[in-house]
Formats: structure tokens, C-alpha cells, sequence
């Protein structure tokens, strides 16, 4: 699999491609700021992520949400490895009737030991954290709380892939393998005002990579 670009909206009706990609290109945004060219990063871990997609009733406005997290152990050559637990969180609200995006938020926080705990056999998965979130429409920074839970609903299977992902200035070139179980996740994440995940997933999955390489350049 080769992508040079891709959107949620687009790819969410091909789950077994979309999580993958979204998944390992946002380990690039849990690294070190002060990525070099040609800098290469090797990880490996358990891992969750689910999208949500709901339409409020007037059928309007339409609110996109992924979470992703993972529990890895980062290894960036020559250095030693190092471990690390991160999620991250995106939230976008469109207004179709209108062709007005609303909100376009992203965030990530690191995680402690028990914020986010992966079952044997990946047959469940759990995240309780708090993410500060910049929402690049409004310019404004907010607090989101996510409590979600992982169940999952199907047989696991063995994934072996390779793709690039272009960004402004540089290309990373990403290479995994892994383990993946479909799951259906629940629970919310909110502002404290509004639940940006009123119903179940669109999709989500649990998984452990076994072997994964980023090269940046």
C-alpha cells in the first residue's frame, strides 16, 4: 500500500486501510521536534484506535472524531530505546448545508502506566486520559476528556505493510507488521460541555506491531 495523501472523511469506508495509515503516521507527531533529515525511528507496542462519525439532527453539521494510542518502545538508531505511552486525539465538525468547517482540533498527551492498558490476546483495550487540544479554526486551546473502552469483535490478523506519507517539507517512509483485531469501541470525549462521541464507532481496532520503521527525510 503507497499513499502520498489521504483524508478521514475519504478513507473511513476502507477500515482496513485507513487505520493503519492514520495510526503509524501519527507516531511521526510523538517524536522528537527536532527531527533531522534522514533520521530513522524503530517502535514496537500494543496499541488502540477508533473513529466516530455522528450528524447532529438537523443534518447539518457533521463531527468527525479519532483516537489513537499506544504504548511503545521507540528506538531511535544509534540511541538506545526508550518507552513511551501517547494519545492523540482529532476532532473535526463540518458544516455541510453550509460548506463551513467549524472546528479542527488536534492534541496528544503522554500517558501514564494505567491510563492505557491492553488485554492479552488484544480482547480489550481501555483509555482514561485528559488532552489539551488547539483548535486550528478558532485559535482557541481546550481541555479534552476521553474515557473510552475497546471490545473486540473479531478474529485478529497478521499485517504487513508499507506506505509514505508527504508533509510539508519532508516524506516519511513507514514499514510495519503487526497484529490487528476489529473491535467496537465506546464511551466519551468531551469538552466538559459536549460529547463529541454521542454513539458507537465507525471502526476501530486494537493491535500490536511487532516491528515498525519510520525514515524521515
Amino acid at each position: 500500500m503507497t499513499s502520498s495523501q489521504f483524508h478521514p472523511q475519504k478513507c473511513s469506508a476502507m477500515v482496513k486501510c485507513f487505520l493503519p495509515i492514520v495510526a503509524f503516521a501519527l507516531v511521526v507527531f510523538s517524536m522528537s521536534p527536532t527531527v533531522l533529515a534522514g533520521d530513522s525511528f524503530n517502535f514496537r507496542g500494543p496499541t488502540a484506535d477508533a473513529f466516530f462519525s455522528s450528524t447532529e439532527t438537523s443534518g447539518c453539521v457533521i463531527t468527525d472524531v479519532f483516537v489513537f494510542a499506544n504504548d511503545e518502545r521507540l528506538h531511535d538508531a544509534p540511541g538506545p530505546g526508550t518507552l513511551s505511552s501517547v494519545a492523540t486525539v482529532s476532532i473535526s465538525q463540518y458544516n455541510s448545508c453550509a460548506g463551513t468547517q467549524l472546528m479542527a482540533a488536534f492534541g496528544e498527551a503522554s500517558l501514564a502506566a494505567e491510563d492505557f492498558q491492553v488485554a492479552k490476546g488484544l480482547n480489550s483495550a481501555t483509555l482514561n486520559t485528559t488532552i489539551q487540544v488547539f483548535d486550528f479554526i478558532s485559535g482557541n486551546t481546550f481541555n479534552v476528556d476521553l474515557a473510552l473502552n475497546w471490545t473486540a469483535t473479531g478474529d485478529p490478523a497478521n499485517i504487513k505493510d508499507h506506505f509514505h506519507f508527504r508533509a510539508p517539507g519532508q516524506i516519511e517512509n513507514f514499514r510495519f507488521s503487526g497484529t490487528f483485531r476489529p473491535a467496537q469501541a465506546s464511551g466519551t470525549v468531551s469538552d466538559r460541555v459536549t460529547n463529541f462521541t454521542p454513539g458507537p464507532t465507525s471502526s476501530a481496532e486494537t493491535g500490536s506491531v511487532k516491528n515498525g520503521a519510520v525514515v524521515i527525510n
